[in-house]
C-alpha cells in the first residue's frame, strides 16, 4: 500500500529492466515509501570501462547499463532527494594490473565496479 514502506533496497535489478521501465520502477518505490524513508539502488557502473570487460556481459538478462547522472535524474523526477552516489568495488581489487595505470585516469575510468544511489523520499 502507498506509504506502507520505511526503506528499499534494490540490488542489481534496474540493468534487467528494458530502459523504458526503469523511471517507472523508481516512480513505483516513491509511492509506498514514507517521507523520509531511504531508497538505495546498486548497479553496475557504466563509467568504469573495466566492467564491460569483465562483469556485465556476462550474464545475458542484462538489458542496459544505467549511468550515475541518469539514475540520479530519475530520482530527482520521482521526488527523491538528498541523493548521493557512492562508487564501489574498486577494479583494481578485481584487476591488480590496473595500478599501473596514472591514479588519476584510473579513477577517472576504472574506479568502481558498481555504484550504489542512495536517496530519501521527501
Amino acid at each position: 500500500p502507498d506509504l506502507s514502506c520505511d526503506g528499499i533496497l534494490c540490488a542489481h535489478l534496474l540493468e534487467h529492466l528494458p530502459a523504458r521501465q526503469v523511471p517507472e520502477m523508481i516512480r513505483l518505490a516513491a509511492g509506498v515509501l514514507q517521507r523520509g524513508a531511504p531508497l538505495v539502488i546498486e548497479t553496475p557502473n557504466p563509467e568504469c570501462l573495466a566492467i564491460f570487460a569483465t562483469h556485465f556481459y556476462l550474464d545475458a538478462t542484462h538489458v542496459k547499463p544505467i549511468p550515475p547522472a541518469l539514475l540520479v535524474h530519475y530520482l530527482e523526477e520521482a521526488g527523491f532527494g538528498g541523493i548521493q552516489v557512492e562508487r564501489l568495488h574498486p577494479a583494481v581489487e578485481a584487476s591488480p594490473s590496473l595500478a599501473l595505470l596514472p591514479g588519476e585516469f584510473r579513477e577517472a575510468f576504472f574506479g568502481g565496479l558498481d555504484y550504489a544511489a542512495i536517496a530519501r523520499r521527501l
